[in-house]
């Protein structure tokens, strides 16, 4: 009898990006782990004679540790059948196992790029196909019987989990076939409780994808259906922002590592790497999210980003290379390729295309389109006609949407960049609303787009690469070069691929790296360093009489590394000012990283900057109190135990600052720099504190190439304003205040949802004559992942206060008209000191400050406190607020360092509306399903289970509409936080010995009002009835 197919899964088996329907990855930085479990009962205990599997694998470089990478495992009532792994960059390596137990290694599988891979496992036989060309592995009796017999129950688990730094491949298009030979009957059970159906205790209900994938052809785009995603929609509508209409605007283009990575994730993950993030909202107009394939839809996430922030967020359509070329003369005639026979057909709407991209626009949420057509057409006047038909229809399907057409065709229709604005290009700038030049431009061109641009001058968008290839003075930390250009010649800019910041020169590894070089980037604050570690020594502790070396020197990755030993070991690097250099005002930095050594990791550490004049030291700071000491005692005579911290179990990034005040007496003529690390458990050898990536240096401030300062700076309009100043990606998670338990904590909490980071004016001290009387400016900001208030960071305030010169730091830059008849602010400060203050001030319409009444000051614990402050409008004649400032001050000289951990304004209306909303929030959970994970399989534990969560919220449109984030507990422990209406937490863990647990959800309001988590009512499952097992 013809064998017949049991059971068949097909598709994309994968939660995170590792695992991807529409290729492969090609960026360290997107291959982060993931795994999968199947779980299907065969009908009636009938044997299953074989197991087939075909998918495409895609190999990366060569794995960085020793371990194998587990792919694929097949259990049998909990015996492990098969085992396939990564060993290298091109072989995997199949294994059958007997009972479970004894394991039988049936040979490697060669692959090479892009191959199908075909693995064939039956009785006594095993083979793997590449490309149709069978390869015979060593034959080998596999369970005697088949498939053990009387199995009722088996479990694919697909994983390619990290694991040491592991970057091996990608899995697509996987199928999985269960054969019988004596039966034509379907699998009864077919279950995939996440992406196919659920098992049938589960009532069949179905999890939609929890990210977004991006379209890779016109056949996809013509078939795609907006209605099977119904999850994946932005929320949050667009805000309303002012900005000088004659001033250059900027668009933003996101070139990020392909795209499609740690953005589009409902609820984040756990990362050794920190994420991308793109701070300076306030000076954006657009932000386009960019990629290679057909259709780029933005993720959820960056809509509600940009809409929260007044930017307008487009997606983008591409065609390039020859396909482009096939796929133009679709686009442009209507025609479609049938899924039914593959051949082309005409469609009757010749706009077809066009009206699928506004349909999924105007589904998604998200407001228009760059169209870049780097790929030649048969006829531009056909394409000049549809980019028309798309421009003025979708101005009325999607209100406030704009059309950017990109310069690359020409009119006779080739692929010619023009890097300007010209009569070769001028017919697609006619029927698009902005149009965004090639990057490859000399000055004389940018004038001729002026000039060709009549009255639309600032409906150019110049383009500058800031990676440097071809652009004019050549990107990175000379983008100002081209910047200054096109502002002085009238025309708008776009940055093209600001990510440069983060893929180059160690912002990846390092997010301290990476914030420096933001900083620099955008703000113009340049780190000038002292230290060469090619050809700069430090001085080590020489050892006493008898004993080992204090250091030991490794090599990993080509990074140098210093590891300490029992004893407190020092090293130290001297730097000598030349003569002609005065660094008054000038702060002084070191930056490294720091880890502990295995078994313990809670090694010891201090570092120091000693400023010395000639022999008289004047000024020293230290990581432990952070706190400048003048005319002290050198570092290496008041060392004592009490200096040390404990290092982490992961690489920590560690920044020590000593600000020179500006009326310094002294000549500085050298810095000593210190590091101290001591092993913990005081064993022999070198377990001690671990450092790498040593810099040292000043910074300083160059205005000419401080992007932001030259830009026009936007005003929010519209209330509530709300920020945590959380940035979304950090190692630590706190709410209000209180650090809660992240599992792996040595790892980054990745989540971009959280994203609500507000802050513009890092490098603009406050100096108008309305204003600045007496305030001094003698202080530094920065973004602070080691606090924060609700979310993964803070903004830190560094500085001198002096009873007679308070500080005023610009926080909110607004054109607020609708005040109502009372404004309110509420403040999360933590502050240490005694002695400092905060007060709160408005900027009316005439420009003057207007101080608000302090209502309450509540003391939170741990030196955080929240303020709330009022103001009568009407009393106090408040027509508009041009700006929120917050004034510290002390009745002491001292010096500072607090954390800001939000700032909400809103009005009357909204705090009288609000209420209604949070008593609507109380209990949003509609089901919650818990499913036990397969880990209990791979690692069984007495003490823990291990389960899925899939959670289903039931929220009226009113409360959805103004929700920030919502957060959820098991066990009133903060668990995850999410934006969406159904969310699936994986792996999850209790005690074993509870009869139940509870899942609660709370809601955070867009002003920062929340339900208080003992108010929420919980969801209770019970372990014993209510847990499906696999």
């Amino acid at each position: 009898m013809a064998e017949q197919t049991l059971f068949e899964l097909k598709g994309t088996v994968a939660l995170h990006n590792l695992v991807k329907r529409h290729g492969p990855i090609d960026k360290q930085g997107d291959n982060k782990g993931s795994e999968k479990q199947f779980c299907f009962k065969q009908p009636n205990n009938l044997k299953i004679d074989c197991f087939t599997l075909e998918f495409q694998f895609y190999p990366l470089q060569k794995s960085k540790g020793k371990d194998e990478q587990n792919i694929l495992t097949i259990f049998s009532d909990q015996q492990i059948i098969l085992q396939l792994k990564i060993v290298e960059q091109s072989q995997l390596r199949l294994y059958l196992k007997e009972n479970g137990i004894s394991e039988y290694n049936i040979g490697f599988v060669n692959v090479m790029e892009q191959n199908i891979v075909f693995i064939h496992i039956q009785e006594g036989k095993g083979f793997a196909q590449l490309n149709n060309s069978k390869m015979e592995i060593q034959s080998h009796q596999f369970l005697a019987n088949g498939v053990k017999q009387g199995s009722s129950k088996y479990i694919l688990h697909l994983s390619t989990k990290e694991k040491n730094k592991h970057y091996s491949g990608t899995i697509t298009d996987l199928s999985i076939k269960a054969n019988h030979q004596n039966i034509d009957q379907q699998l009864l059970s077919q279950a995939l409780f996440d992406k196919v159906q659920s098992l049938q205790k589960i009532n069949q209900s179905q999890f939609h994808e929890d990210y977004i994938e991006p379209i890779k052809s016109l056949q996809e785009l013509y078939y795609f259906d907006c209605s099977k995603d119904p999850l994946n929609v932005s929320k949050v509508p667009l805000k309303k922002y002012k900005r000088n209409e004659n001033k250059s605007k900027v668009l933003v283009c996101h070139d990020m590592m392909g795209g499609y990575i740690q953005d589009n994730y409902q609820c984040g993950y756990k990362d050794p790497i920190h994420n991308y993030r793109f701070f300076e909202w306030g000076i954006c107009d657009y932000f386009i999210y960019f990629s290679h394939y057909r259709v780029s839809i933005p993720p959820p996430s960056y809509i509600d980003i940009t809409h929260s922030k007044g930017v307008k967020c487009l997606g983008t359509f591409i065609t390039e290379w020859e396909e482009g070329e096939k796929e133009n003369d679709l686009l442009l005639k209507g025609q479609f390729i049938s899924k039914e026979n593959n051949q082309i057909q005409f469609h009757q709407n010749k706009y077809i295309y066009a009206d699928k991209l506004i349909e999924i626009c105007k589904h998604y949420k998200f407001d228009g389109y760059l169209i870049n057509i780097e790929a030649k057409v048969s006829n531009s006047y056909e394409l000049a006609e549809w980019t028309r038909y798309l421009r003025d229809k979708i101005h009325v399907e999607v209100p406030g949407s704009v059309i950017i057409f990109y310069d690359s065709i020409i009119s006779t229709g080739q692929l010619q960049w023009q890097s300007q604005l010209n009569n070769n290009n001028r017919m697609f700038f006619e029927v698009s609303d902005l149009f965004f030049t090639d990057y490859k431009w000399q000055v004389f061109q940018l004038q001729q787009s002026m000039q060709n641009a009549g009255n639309r001058k600032l409906d150019v968008f110049t383009g500058i690469d800031i990676f440097g290839r071809g652009t004019y003075g050549g990107g990175k930390f000379n983008t100002s070069e081209a910047l200054h250009e096109i502002i002085r010649n009238g025309s708008s800019v776009a940055f093209f691929a600001p990510g440069w910041t983060y893929e180059c020169e160690g912002g990846m590894e390092s997010k301290g790296c990476f914030l420096r070089r933001e900083q620099e980037f955008w703000h113009g604050v340049q780190c000038n360093t002292f230290f060469d570690p090619a050809n700069d020594k430090w001085d080590y502790t020489q050892p006493q009489q008898g004993n080992p070396p204090a250091w030991e020197h490794l090599k990993e990755e080509n990074t140098s590394i210093a590891v300490s030993s029992f004893f407190p070991s020092f090293r130290q690097f001297r730097y000598n000012v030349p003569y002609d250099v005065n660094l008054n005002g000038k702060t002084i930095y070191f930056s490294f990283q720091v880890k502990g050594t295995p078994p313990k990791s809670n090694d010891l550490f201090v570092a120091c900057i000693d400023a010395y004049e000639n022999y008289r030291l004047v000024y020293s700071v230290d990581t432990k109190s952070q706190m400048l000491i003048q005319n002290g005692m050198p570092f290496m005579q008041r060392f004592n135990q009490g200096l040390f911290q404990e290092t982490k179990t992961d690489w920590e990034d560690i920044q020590l600052e000593l600000t020179i005040p500006q009326m310094n007496v002294s000549r500085i003529t050298h810095f000593v720099f210190y590091q101290v690390g001591q092993d913990v458990e005081y064993w022999a050898g070198y377990y001690g504190a671990r450092f790498k990536n040593e810099d040292m240096g000043f910074k300083s401030y160059e205005e000419r190439k401080d992007l932001c300062k030259h830009l026009n700076t936007r005003r929010c309009c519209e209330l509530p304003i709300h920020t945590f100043y959380n940035d979304g990606v950090g190692k630590y998670y706190f709410i209000e205040g209180v650090q809660q338990h992240i599992n792996d904590g040595n790892l980054y909490h990745n989540n971009i949802h959280e994203f609500d980071f507000d802050y513009q004016f890092f490098s603009k001290k406050i100096k108008s004559s309305k204003i600045n009387n007496n305030h001094s400016v003698n202080y530094t900001l920065s973004i602070d992942e080691s606090q924060g208030w609700n979310g993964l960071s803070s903004l830190q305030l560094k500085g001198q206060l002096d009873q007679s010169s308070p500080i005023l730091i610009k926080l909110l830059k607004t054109s607020i008209s609708d005040c109502g008849k009372e404004l309110f602010v509420d403040f999360n400060l933590k502050s240490p000191s005694q002695f400092l203050d905060a007060d709160i001030f408005v900027r009316n319409q005439a420009k003057n400050l207007v101080q608000m009444k302090r209502m309450l000051k509540k003391d939170r614990g741990n030196n955080w406190f929240t303020y709330f402050y009022g103001l009568d409008t009407q009393k106090e004649d408040i027509k508009e607020v041009k700006g929120v400032y917050l004034q510290l001050r002390s009745n002491q000289a001292e010096k500072f360092q607090i954390n800001i951990g939000g700032i909400s304004l809103y009005n009357d209306l909204i705090k009288n509306s609000y209420k209604d909303i949070m008593k609507k929030s109380e209990q949003i959970i509609e089901s919650c399903k818990a499913v036990e994970n397969v880990q209990n399989i791979l690692e069984p534990s007495q003490n823990m289970l291990f389960f899925d969560l899939l959670i289903k919220f039931n929220m009226e449109e009113e409360v959805y509409s103004k929700t920030k984030i919502i957060r959820i507990f098991v066990n009133n422990q903060w668990t995850e936080s999410t934006k969406k209406k159904e969310v699936l937490l994986e792996k999850l863990k209790i005690s074993s010995a509870l009869h139940q647990f509870e899942v609660k959800a709370q809601i955070i309001l867009d002003n920062g009002f929340h339900v208080p988590l003992e108010m929420i009512k919980p969801f209770i499952i019970k372990t014993k009835e209510q847990i499906i097992e696999l």
